[in-house]
Parts: structure tokens; sequence; C-alpha cells
């Protein structure tokens, strides 16, 4: 068993010589988002920061088990969050709340630049612990829950068995006044003062850890009272999320055998995550995922709130349905032998039209073909187009024209009537149009007949 080792100085801490890596280019990045925001969204962005440590804090000392996407439930105060916190335990919301409050005193301390003193220290614990009536303790007998004693130094010595088996014994109870009083002077020195947040974070917190001063609540307590220096200097709590257990673990451990530099770069390591977690809040309030969604799907939609995908199916449904019109109708005609009629495709280039707008994506408009071969071969043809507008807020966006006579009579019809289903009022404009291009095709065909047969010698009649 180990005698307790005291916590060193800051002038021994310091030298070290810890400088950060990063610290300066997170803090730039984060302090342009903060200008850029105004203070309803900067004091939400920070509120999520303290909701996050606050809710992590205890799953670190296992008192609770959470997971970030839990955290970030609860930060964001989203649907449901009480439930979240309740079903993580049914004293979870005491913790939770308490840690909230200690954070007050904490902002307190750090906006008004306050001092820390023994006084402030423990009515920190007393708050932090506020939803912590007992704590467990081995004794002779084997584990037992215990009253905790908020806000007052220990009254038993305390320890814990470390990663290879030993114990590490934390201050003994007749050395807390004294430890406690060379603690509070380091914190307050000059040349505490001067050192970098990240250090002045790092040493407060891992000489109150090895102090031990309370019968529990001791690590929260040192987040927080570091928790102080980073709010002064960056306007964030400092966070350990509970799956980042074991590398807090172990960085301590480090600062124990006398390597300060890793508790050091841990300790920014956090630092650069909250820095980076209220930016992050920032830029998305000002420019919300929500509504880069809603203007891509805007840019998406095209006639009668539809996608394009959509519009263009409805177009290849009336392109597809066009040739057997065209053929009932001849059909009904009663032409045949003497005039035929057939379908094919269209070929070579689609031709412009008076209406501005495109054809249907990938679709090959089909040519609905009448001869006539005896006693003269001729042949006319009716090629439909369905055209889709190029105004996404054209109220008739269908447009039905032909090919071999542009203009001549255009059919527009609304979405409303064609989508889910074609209406019987949009089905009979539909076969009115073909008819149209119908009986214009047919007049061009009889007078092509009647010249050929003039041609030939007979009477026309």
């Amino acid at each position: 068993m180990a005698d307790y080792a005291s916590f060193p100085d800051i002038e021994q801490w310091i030298k070290t010589s810890y400088k950060p890596i990063a610290w300066d280019e997170y803090l730039g990045i984060l302090e342009g988002a903060c200008r850029d925001a105004d203070q309803d969204t900067l004091n939400a962005a920070i509120d999520y920061a303290l909701r996050s440590a606050a809710i992590e804090t205890g799953a670190v000392e296992g008192l609770y088990a959470t997971t970030r996407g839990i955290t970030r439930t609860i930060a964001l105060q989203a649907a449901a969050w009480e439930a979240e916190v309740d079903q993580l335990g049914s004293d979870v919301r005491g913790h939770f709340d308490a840690q909230l409050k200690a954070f007050e005193l904490v902002l307190d301390a750090a906006t008004k630049s306050l001092p820390i003193t023994e006084a402030w220290t423990r009515a920190l614990h007393e708050v932090v612990c506020t939803g912590q009536p007992t704590y467990r303790v081995r004794t002779e007998v084997g584990w037992q829950d215990q009253e905790l004693p908020v806000g007052k130094y220990k009254t038993a010595t305390n320890s814990v068995e470390t990663a290879d088996g030993s114990i590490h014994n934390y201050a003994p109870v007749e050395d807390v006044p004294a430890e406690m009083a060379r603690y509070i002077k380091n914190i307050n020195s000059g040349v505490f003062a001067s050192a970098h947040p990240v250090v002045q974070a790092a040493y407060a917190h891992y000489a109150l850890v090895a102090i031990h001063p309370f019968a529990d609540g001791n690590g929260r307590t040192a987040r927080a009272v570091a928790s102080v220096y980073f709010y002064r200097a960056a306007r964030i709590p400092l966070i350990v999320f509970s799956d980042q257990q074991e590398l807090y673990w172990d960085a301590l451990a480090a600062a124990d055998g006398g390597s300060y530099l890793e508790f050091n770069a841990f300790i920014e390591d956090r630092a650069l995550d909250a820095m980076g977690m209220v930016t992050d809040r920032l830029r998305e309030a000002a420019q919300p995922l929500e509504n880069r969604a809603i203007r891509l799907r805007e840019r998406l939609r095209a006639h009668g709130g539809l996608t394009h995908s959509q519009v263009s199916a409805i177009g290849q449904r009336i392109l597809n349905e066009l040739p057997e019109r065209f053929s009932l109708v001849f059909r009904s005609l009663q032409l045949e032998p003497d005039i035929t009629q057939s379908n094919g495709y269209h070929q070579g280039p689609i031709p412009k039209f008076t209406s501005p707008c495109h054809g249907v994506p990938g679709a090959v408009p089909q040519v609905i073909n009448l001869y006539c071969s005896d006693p003269v071969q001729v042949h006319v043809r009716v090629t439909p187009f369905v055209g889709i507008s190029n105004d996404v807020k054209d109220p008739f966006p269908i447009i039905l024209d032909d090919f071999d006579r542009p203009g001549r009579r255009v059919l527009k019809l609304r979405i409303s009537e064609l989508h889910p289903f074609l209406t019987s009022s949009a089905g009979s404009r539909i076969d009115a149009w073909v008819k149209d291009a119908l009986s214009v095709a047919l007049d061009e065909l009889d007078a092509t007949i009647a010249e050929g047969l003039r041609q030939q010698g007979f009477d026309s009649p």
C-alpha cells in the first residue's frame, strides 16, 4: 500500500512547459462563430455544452450509464428528453439537476473572476452531490452505504485500487485542511494566473483529485472547478465523456507518476472537443440542416409539388397511350383496306417548339403513319409530342403538340387532371386533340391522293 503522495506546487507543474497544440486554432474558429451569432443562439449553444457535461460527469463516475446519443438528446432538450433521463435510473434526474446547479456556481465564479476559496469549493461540492444522499464504502464487514457528508471534508481515509492491483491512497484526513489551504494558495497565485487556461484547468483538476478531500464526488467537483478556467477563456465547460473514461484514468495515473504532460494533453483534447461542439451548434443554428433539406426538397420539386421523375412519368404515360388512342379513332372510321395505319418511332433530332418546354427524358416519340397504296402510293404521318413546361410554376405543364405541324394546335393540361389518375375531362380533351390531329392528317392525305389521281388521269370526285 503506497503512502499518500502530495500534489505538486504550480511551479513544479509548469516546469513541464506544456504548449497547447491546437487551442488557438479552435478558439479562433469558436470566437468567429460567436461573433456571427445573436445572444440567444450563443446562450443555447453554451447551454448545450453545459447539459452535455452535466449528464456525462455522473456517468464517468459510474453512477449510471449513458451513450453519446442519449447525451445529445438530453443536451438538445429534444422530444421526450426527460424520459431519456429517467430511463437511465430513478436517481439520475437528481444528479443531472444538481450538476446543472453546480454550473451556476461555476459560471458565477468565471464571469465575475472571483477567486476560488475553500468555502466556495465546499459549497460547490454540496451542490454537486445534492442528489446523492449516500455513498458506498468498503468496511471491515464488506461494502456498505453510508450517509454522504456534502460540503464537508472527509472523516475517513479513502483510496482506490489501481490497474495493477495496488492501493493508491489519497490525503489522510488530518492532512486535508493543510493540503486544501496549499491547493487554494496555488490556484490563486500569480504563477497560476499567468499559465495557459489548459494548464490552469488541468492543474486545478488534478491537484483536487490528488487530495480527494471529500468522501465522494471529488471527480465531479474537480471537473466543475476546471470548467471555471475554460469558461473564462473560451465559454466552455470541461466535458469528459464516459466512453473516454479509460483514457481519463490513464492520464490521471500518469500524473500520479510525475508525468504531467499526458494529463495536460488529455485536458486540452477535451477543451478542443467542447469548443468544436459549441462551434458546430452555432454553425448549425446559423444554417440549420433542416433548412438545407427543405431547400433541397424544393429544388427537386417540379410542377404541382411533384418530383421531376413523377412529372416525367405522367408525360411518359400519356405518350404511351397516344398510339392506341389514334388507333381507336382510326378504326372507328372504317377506312381499311384502302387506307392503313401503323405505328413506328421518330427518327432524327427533335425539333424546337413554340412552347418553352422539353420532352419526357429518355422517351422516343412514336409516329402514327397513314398509308394509301392503290391506286396511288401516299404517306402522311402524325408525330405526337408530349412536352413538359420549363416553368415549374406553370399551371398547365403537360403540353401536347405534333412534331410534324408544331404550334397548329397545342393542348395544355393541368397536373391535377392527370395525377394521381387521368380524369374523364382530361381524357376527353386528349381524344379531341387526337381527332383534330388525325383530321388534319386525313385532309393532307386526301389532298395528296386527289393530286395523284389527277396526275394519273382519273377524275377525282
